[in-house]
């Protein structure tokens, strides 16, 4: 099977006029979604707080992150850091 892309458009809630565009790679086991910094910057975005995750080699690392945590709600990582 190939992959799956599809291209996301990404707003400031704020301020709807502000907004990227970009291609990204669909993973159905993903629960986080990272986008470049340097894109969110540009619309006005800006991190919250950061949080540490697991990656798939058991590093840890920590991610800027914006948006909100809970069952209904995706948190949006806009660039993991080496811990």
């Amino acid at each position: 099977m190939g992959a799956i892309h599809v291209d996301v458009t990404i707003s400031n809630f704020a301020d709807r006029s502000r907004s990227w565009t970009g291609r990204f790679l669909v993973d159905t086991g993903a629960t986080d979604t990272v986008i470049p910094r340097n894109q969110l910057d540009a619309i006005g975005i800006t991190p919250e707080r950061q949080r540490l995750y697991e990656l798939a080699d058991g590093r840890e690392a920590f991610g800027e992150v914006e948006g909100m945590d809970g069952p209904h709600s995706w948190p949006r990582v806009s660039r993991a850091l080496p811990a």
